[in-house]
């Protein structure tokens, strides 16, 4: 069996790793907003921040974030969002500090790693 390590090859499966991040990252987005464990306030910020970051407003999505966070810093729902949204803004090094720091502290936390892949695959 002869097979091809190309760049081309590598590129697919880049390209193929980045698809089941974003998979399970969106999966488990949506299984974190409809966790019992999050108040509905909650809940209904991070579905606002999402629209806003899906309608291009990444900066204002930012800003609902951190002041949610401010109010409740102990609900790592809001943080993981916020590290999800300083990767879509290219703010890397913080959203990774973010979601490196969720992930280690809560190790059963789907949410955690998908951000921090995501992060990861964004920097290449």
């Amino acid at each position: 069996m002869n097979i091809q390590r190309g760049p081309s090859t590598i590129a697919k499966f880049t390209m193929m790793i980045s698809i089941a991040t974003l998979a399970f990252g969106i999966a488990s987005h949506s299984a974190i907003a409809q966790s019992a464990q999050v108040p509905v306030e909650i809940k209904r910020t991070i579905k606002q921040s999402l629209k806003l970051t899906r309608a291009g407003l990444s900066s204002d999505s930012e800003k609902l974030l951190r002041d949610a966070i401010a109010a409740n810093p102990s609900v790592s729902a809001l943080r993981l969002e916020l590290a999800f949204v300083l990767s879509k803004q290219r703010k890397l090094i913080e959203a990774y500090e973010i979601a490196f720091d969720i992930a280690e502290k809560e190790p059963k936390n789907p949410r955690a790693f998908s951000v921090l892949g995501a992060v990861l695959m964004t920097a290449g």
